[in-house]
């Protein structure tokens, strides 16, 4: 056994890059594959480090597609019919998901060293991190949009 596979097997699993563990483990890459972890492009990630980044963009879409779906079916055609109804209780709970799309994005950042991708990166990788830049910037000026300009339009002032 040479010195570099006595190194590796030394550190854990977790902590060891993907395309190192695709290397050493057959079965990896078809599991890596299925979980849509990028081994190939992406082998520089630790396991830990691309199995939560994974986690996190599932999380972000799932609360998003939800959040999308309420505004469409509830608070947006009520605002439509001149908020006749108290829409006081759906605009917060719109503005309390923004505050926890703000949280998601910023734990993306932490994991993604502010959304830069690294030196060596390849095309994929530079691509889709010119994505998530993009989707970021779009997500922040929504929030901004619904939260300063849409929502006061709505909310009853106290006599």
């Amino acid at each position: 056994m040479s010195s570099h596979e006595n190194a590796s097997t030394a550190i854990p699993l977790a902590e060891r890059a993907l395309g190192e563990i695709a290397v050493a483990l057959p079965g990896a890459p078809a599991l890596f594959r299925a979980a849509k972890l990028d081994y190939c492009c992406g082998g520089r990630a630790s396991l830990k480090a691309a199995a939560a980044e994974t986690s996190l963009l599932k999380l972000i879409f799932g609360e998003l597609t939800m959040h999308m779906q309420k505004e469409e079916l509830i608070l947006f055609p009520a605002m439509r019919q001149g908020g006749r109804r108290p829409l006081q209780y759906p605009i917060a709970a719109m503005m309390a998901d923004h505050d926890d799309h703000v949280v998601h994005l910023s734990e993306l950042r932490r994991l993604t060293d502010d959304v830069r991708a690294p030196e060596a990166a390849c095309t994929t990788w530079r691509a889709l991190y010119a994505g998530l830049n993009k989707f970021a910037d779009d997500l922040v000026e929504h929030i901004h949009t619904e939260n300063n300009i849409l929502f006061p339009r709505f909310l009853v002032e106290p006599d």
